[in-house]
């Protein structure tokens, strides 16, 4: 018997990037109950299937191709967080959606998708403990990217380009007062 629990929460959260062309990603974390991580970390070839079944789950779900999704396991049971890149001619906000959908409501599959993917990786009972295999803890946040490679409101954006201003016009009439 699989017993899956869920719980969704959507967040907006911001995430620091370097280049203005940046596009907005999807962060999906879970956690799947009774798989044991030091002993998938031991298992290279188990721990290569396990992301790999967790990736096919959330891209199917997604609407996105396997290569789009990004893993980082740790440990807490198993821990998963997710980035999903939104392919070209798709915003995060459509996937985040699909993704939602997926996870909560009557026609949630997310959770089960990842526990029979999880599931059936032959050897994964040798790195399962107390119980059958759930996910819980399901949370999906869109991670919008920021300026100049720092998290600033736009009023600290304003305040910041107001500051250069004053300081290029100063370093101007300082120069001409040289002169």
């Amino acid at each position: 018997m699989t017993t899956v629990v869920k719980q969704t929460t959507s967040t907006v959260i911001k995430q620091s990037t370097s280049t203005a062309t940046a596009t907005a990603t999807v962060v999906v974390e879970l956690r799947i109950q009774n798989v044991l991580y030091s002993k998938l970390m031991e298992n290279a070839a188990l721990r290569m299937q396990f992301e790999s079944a967790v990736k096919r789950a959330i891209a199917s779900n997604a609407g996105v191709p396997v290569s789009q999704v990004t893993l980082t396991l740790s440990a807490g049971s198993v821990v998963v967080d997710a980035v999903v890149t939104p392919p070209t001619g798709t915003t995060a906000s459509a996937v985040k959606a699909s993704i939602d959908a997926a996870s909560s409501g009557p026609n949630a599959t997310l959770a089960q998708d990842v526990v029979t993917r999880v599931s059936g990786i032959s050897g994964i009972a040798s790195v399962q403990q107390g119980g059958p295999i759930g996910v819980v803890g399901l949370n999906v946040a869109v991670k919008e990217p920021t300026r100049f490679g720092l998290k600033i409101s736009n009023c600290q954006q304003l305040l910041l380009s107001w500051a250069v201003a004053v300081a290029a016009i100063s370093l101007v009439c300082t120069r001409d007062h040289a002169h």
